[in-house]
Formats: C-alpha cells, sequence, structure tokens
C-alpha cells in the first residue's frame, strides 16, 4: 500500500481556486491561485517565475465545499480538460491507435506533401490510398523479380546469406 501525503484538509478548507501543474520532468506541483483581473493567474516560485496560466471554469473540478481546482501542462497557458483526454484516450483504444509506427510517420508526411498541392481532404486521401498501393503494388514487383534473379543464379555464384540481404535492400532504395 502507498503512503503519502495528501493535502485534504488544505483543499477543502480552501475558498481560493487551486491548479495542479504538471511538468516535463514528471513532477506535480499544486498552487493557490491569485486571481488576476478574473481570468488569469501567475505562478510564482519565491524567486521563480513559471509563467501566466488561464482560468477557464468550464474545466475545473470541484473540490470539498466548492473549490475549483484546475489541471495544467506547465508549458501551455490553457487548463487541460480531463473529460476530453478520457475521451481521447478511449477512443485511441477502440480505434488501435495507441503506437505510432515508422509506417505512420511516413503516412503522415506524405499527407503533409499531398495537402500542399490539394486542398480537398477527401482527394487528398485517395491520392495518399493511390500512392500506397502504387509502392506496396512496386515492392511486391522488386521482390517478385529478386527471387526469379535469384532462382536463375547457379549454386556455386550464389553470394552468401548476408550479401543477400544487402542486395535486396539497395535493389528496393534503388526503386525508390
Amino acid at each position: 500500500m502507498l503512503s503519502f501525503t495528501f493535502p485534504d484538509m488544505e483543499l477543502h478548507k480552501s475558498k481560493e481556486p487551486i491548479a495542479w501543474i504538471m511538468y516535463p520532468s514528471r513532477q506535480i506541483k499544486a498552487y493557490k491561485l491569485r486571481v488576476l483581473s478574473g481570468k488569469y493567474f501567475y505562478i510564482q516560485d519565491g524567486k521563480k517565475y513559471h509563467g501566466i496560466f488561464e482560468i477557464d471554469p468550464r474545466k475545473a473540478w470541484h473540490y470539498g465545499k466548492g473549490v475549483p481546482i484546475y489541471l495544467y501542462d506547465s508549458r501551455s497557458i490553457m487548463p487541460i480538460d480531463p473529460i476530453v483526454v478520457n475521451e481521447i484516450s478511449q477512443f485511441a483504444k477502440k480505434n488501435k491507435l495507441i503506437q505510432i509506427t515508422n509506417t505512420d510517420k511516413s503516412h503522415s508526411m506524405m499527407l503533409t506533401d499531398i495537402m500542399k498541392t490539394v486542398s480537398d481532404k477527401a482527394l487528398a486521401l485517395k491520392d495518399l490510398a493511390m500512392r500506397v498501393d502504387d509502392r506496396k503494388r512496386m515492392i511486391a514487383e522488386s521482390l517478385t523479380m529478386y527471387q526469379d534473379n535469384l532462382a536463375k543464379t547457379p549454386p556455386e555464384q550464389m553470394p552468401s546469406e548476408e550479401k543477400l540481404g544487402s542486395i535486396l535492400t539497395n535493389h528496393l532504395v534503388e526503386k525508390g
């Protein structure tokens, strides 16, 4: 069982809004907010200034007697909406979008290039699908040609297994 102190009473008795700020160093710090002109607040630890953040009452969580608690990433002025984060996470899990692969990255770069010339998203996606299909077809043809050439090679002239892999790789790189 974990044992740590949680500022339960301080949060419960507080009349001021509270911000939990997540830092890139994987730390979370809680601050009582002193609101500037009703919409903004700043964070300052001693002499160290951490930034100005915006308050959005729609993204507040209430604790105890209605004490608003906001969740922020230290690199963004806007509060994080945990409900939206949960919905995005559920959508990603449902559609198996949890891990980005190299294929996803290359498709993204290809789509970015296509979107520079084509303004319609539907046409851009069709163009991307066509390019991906052409690329798959080219790779399949290259592999077939490689296997045919390999079958025609006499056994005494057959290169080593290591060289076969580099020959195939070089051939695919030349094809583009």
